[in-house]
């Protein structure tokens, strides 16, 4: 009989298969898994970089209606650790820049 391809795979001791334990109880941990769970809604911040321009709030428009719960502020003279922590403290779950 002749040897195939697959025949001459050594299994890689790095292969996760499907039903690992391991895997399966990472995956309750997971930081994210309350999003895809649908247990925790997104409320997203979108801010631009310090000099956007005038094409960016055109762009900016369309991904306001794109993303739902999604809000824009302006950049002002903010830095992205001021702009962190008043979305923190508004309960924003991410910061789009």
């Amino acid at each position: 009989m002749p040897l195939t391809t697959d025949d001459k795979k050594e299994i890689d001791e790095t292969f996760i298969f499907e039903e690992d334990d391991e895997v399966l109880n990472e995956e309750k941990f997971d930081e994210f898994a309350s999003f895809f769970d649908n247990q925790t809604k997104p409320k997203i911040l979108l801010t631009t970089s310090e000099r956007a321009s005038a094409k960016l709030y055109e762009f900016l428009k369309e991904i306001v209606t794109v993303f739902p719960n999604c809000y824009y502020y302006p950049r002002r003279t903010y830095n992205l650790k001021e702009i962190s922590i008043y979305a923190a403290n508004r309960n924003y779950t991410d910061v789009m820049v």
